[in-house]
């Protein structure tokens, strides 16, 4: 959109704009501030969201709301109801491997189950035949 805006932009200083570019650039304009405010108050959430995060290992299950930061005109508190587990981001090269093999062993299982179906579903239908 803000290529756009600027080719017509170009074009309203070169004195080749239409008036159907105008609208568009109007428009554009409100398309564009739309996205920013909506942007904005994605920003902002996420801000929280990693103030958020980050206090979590201070917070006590079911402790009752704490005071998470003050400012001149707000103040946030957050309160721990539920803590949910993740795996570690950073796994050793074993436990790495170990978990390849562990998907291609289900996946190999998952294929031979597969196969023997087949195999019996022919071999019955096969058999129906006579």
């Amino acid at each position: 959109m803000e290529n756009e805006r600027a080719e017509i932009s170009n074009a309203e200083r070169d004195l080749n704009v239409t008036e159907v570019q105008m609208q568009r650039k109007i428009a554009l304009d409100k398309l564009i501030n739309g996205l920013r405010v909506e942007q904005d108050l994605l920003n902002e959430n996420r801000s929280l969201s990693v103030q958020l995060f980050e206090a979590c290992p201070n917070l006590e299950l079911g402790a009752g709301w704490s005071e998470l930061e003050r400012t001149e005109g707000t103040a946030v508190f957050v309160k721990l109801n539920d803590v949910y587990s993740l795996k570690v981001k950073e796994t050793k090269d074993e436990e790495v491997v170990t978990r390849v093999k562990e998907i291609e062993l289900s996946r190999s299982e998952a294929d031979r189950d597969l196969i023997l179906r087949d195999l019996l579903q022919k071999e019955l239908t096969d058999e129906s035949e006579f």
